[in-house]
């Protein structure tokens, strides 16, 4: 006769004749033949249990061991980028697995959805399996979902041409920090840029791949004095920047007078004279600039 033990699904006795077999390692190794019939003493064989019974004998065949912890799969939903950021809720869901002796007991298996933008924040969940081992994944997740920023200082918004602009651009991310940014200073002389509006655009993109951008504007004006300063600059000889400031300063009362006929005509001789001091006063570069000048306060006083 034999008995299942209730709690465990195994053979607790076996009876075979006069005799009485206490547990499962009452049965030894198979002996050679139809059947493999089973013999043995008690505490002999503990790695064996009965699987059915042939006749008067027991069949038995080994326990399976398991030598191997539980496999834990974390899941995360979106993906990381290349970075390993995220810029958006991030949900993260556990899978744990042991196909030999099965799953006894689980932590931290829960589904999570983060939402808020994190540095690092790292789960954990551990398993044990049927057989006592033990094993434990960990996942950290990082979310940053705030644009880079862009900002201009220094910025005086309206710059006459003998002015020198200075604007620094500075882009900043708190969090993932910076992959790329187009923002630079705005530097040099009023002259250089075009009269009127000016301005400047940039982007940044930080490393979880947030995009931002900023601009900034201002305007170059040109007024008599303005342009008599940037003539007094270029020319150091004081005979010809003295003659040539003289003309815009007579230009300046004319136009005040309401005599614009008298202010081209004295514009018009400013221009020839720095025409003729191109390569010799002035250099190719400089002249150019203030004959350009000039055409704009002879189109504004027209105007």
């Amino acid at each position: 006769m034999y008995e299942i033990d209730p709690a465990t699904g195994r053979f607790q006795t076996f009876t075979l004749g006069a005799g009485k077999f206490s547990s499962l390692s009452a049965f030894g190794p198979a002996r050679s033949g139809a059947g493999r019939s089973l013999y043995g003493l008690a505490g002999s064989y503990p790695n064996y249990l009965v699987a059915e019974i042939v006749g008067a004998f027991p069949i038995a065949k080994p326990i399976p061991v398991d030598s191997t912890p539980p496999v834990i799969i974390a899941t995360v939903s979106p993906e990381a980028n290349a970075n390993g950021w995220h810029n958006t809720n991030v949900t993260i869901n556990w899978t744990a697995e042991d196909p030999e002796s099965g799953i006894a007991s689980s932590s931290g298996n829960e589904t999570v959805i983060l939402t808020n933008e994190t540095a690092g924040t790292t789960l954990i969940c551990t398993a044990t399996n049927g057989a006592g081992m033990s094993a434990s994944q960990s996942v950290t997740v990082k979310i940053d979902k705030t644009a880079p920023t862009i900002t201009y200082s220094g910025n005086e918004r309206v710059y006459t041409v003998d002015r020198i602009v200075n604007i620094s651009a500075t882009a900043d991310d708190a969090l993932s920090g910076l992959a790329f940014s187009t923002a630079s200073d705005i530097a040099g002389p009023a002259y250089i840029f075009s009269l009127g509006e000016n301005t400047f655009y940039s982007t940044a993109m930080d490393l979880a791949d947030n995009s931002g951008s900023g601009s900034v504007s201002f305007k170059v004006i040109v007024t008599y004095d303005s342009l008599g300063n940037l003539t007094q600059q270029f020319i150091t000889k004081h005979g010809i920047a003295n003659s040539l400031v003289a003309k815009l300063n007579a230009a300046k009362a004319a136009q005040a007078r309401g005599n614009i006929k008298a202010v081209e005509g004295i514009l018009g001789a400013f221009i020839n004279e720095v025409s003729a001091q191109s390569n010799k006063s002035l250099t190719e570069e400089q002249a150019p600039i203030l004959i350009r000048l000039a055409e704009a306060l002879k189109e504004q006083a027209s105007n």
